[in-house]
């Protein structure tokens, strides 16, 4: 499960895949997934001037956690920016 938050905390939305939310991300934006489970995904991150977190390992709440997100795949930054946080790409 993951869901996008703007800079300022509004949610944007919740998605079964990262590539589902991306259409969603504005520039500041954090994706946050949660650390249960795996989610088998191709992201391809291509937004020209925009830079958004990848943040995972949050609690089934959307609290923070101590787990690690899965994402079985890969990602590719074309244009823009990720900054990544307890991800693990497989």
């Amino acid at each position: 499960d993951v869901r996008v938050v703007a800079a300022g905390g509004t949610v944007r939305g919740y998605y079964d895949t990262v590539t589902a939310a991306l259409p969603a991300v504005a520039n500041g934006d954090t994706i946050e997934m949660k650390g249960s489970g795996n989610v088998i995904d191709q992201v391809m991150f291509n937004k020209p001037n925009v830079s958004a977190k990848l943040f995972g390992g949050y609690n089934s709440d959307y609290t923070p956690g101590t787990l690690f997100s899965n994402i079985t795949g890969k990602l590719t930054v074309q244009q823009g920016s990720i900054t990544a946080s307890r991800i693990v790409i497989r």
